[in-house]
């Protein structure tokens, strides 16, 4: 990830594993790629955002690290994902009883709010 991203602040070192590429148009934007291939992207539709990753790495064995080497900071990019997410919500729609601390613009997540700000902002 490189020093200055707007969603991955300060995850820079990600696993990711059998990583389909994505061919973007506009209003496409790309968020993250690899030697020249975007892996990650986003868009505005309809009312919401669209995020579209080439790989499944937000799940359990990837975010704990517990299957993962250490240097690999996952769980720090599903909570800057999570937080990017949010953000994108307008403030008047977001989601205001989920248990976190304020920390400037955005909340401070932990791995545990994560699948129930998944299931209760995507389902």
């Amino acid at each position: 990830v490189p020093e200055q991203h707007d969603v991955f602040k300060k995850a820079k070192t990600l696993y990711l594993k059998g990583v389909t590429t994505i061919e973007i148009k506009t209003p496409a934007k790309m968020v993250l790629e690899d030697n020249g291939d975007i892996i990650m992207a986003n868009t505005k539709f309809g009312k919401g955002t669209v995020f579209a990753i080439g790989d499944p790495w937000i799940y359990n064995e990837y975010i704990v690290n517990d299957r993962l080497n250490a240097s690999f900071q996952n769980g720090t990019a599903a909570i800057e994902l999570t937080e990017w997410l949010i953000a994108q919500i307008p403030v008047k729609k977001q989601y205001r009883n989920f248990n976190y601390k304020q920390n400037g613009d955005f909340p401070i997540l932990n791995l545990e709010n994560l699948r129930f700000l998944f299931l209760t902002l995507f389902t």
